[in-house]
């Protein structure tokens, strides 16, 4: 059976995405950091707004027709 993708279809891909850019951007930050329990197991705003931008600077580029990317 299949399923009609509807305009939001594909949302998890998304998020999935954000969330593992953010876990490489809460190490970025842990490189500096004191390494602490708490702090591996905490997520920033920061560590989300940065992984958004790189989603949504490649959903810009993807659109560019002009623009060729590899992967992502």
């Amino acid at each position: 059976m299949k399923y009609a993708k509807a305009e939001n279809f594909g949302y998890g891909r998304e998020m999935r995405r954000i969330f593992q850019l953010a876990i490489t951007e809460q190490v970025t930050r842990l490189e500096l950091a004191t390494l602490t329990k708490d702090n591996m197991m905490l997520l920033t705003k920061s560590d989300v707004r940065k992984a958004v931008q790189q989603v949504m600077h490649a959903m810009q580029l993807v659109e560019n027709k002009n623009t060729k990317i590899i992967g992502f």
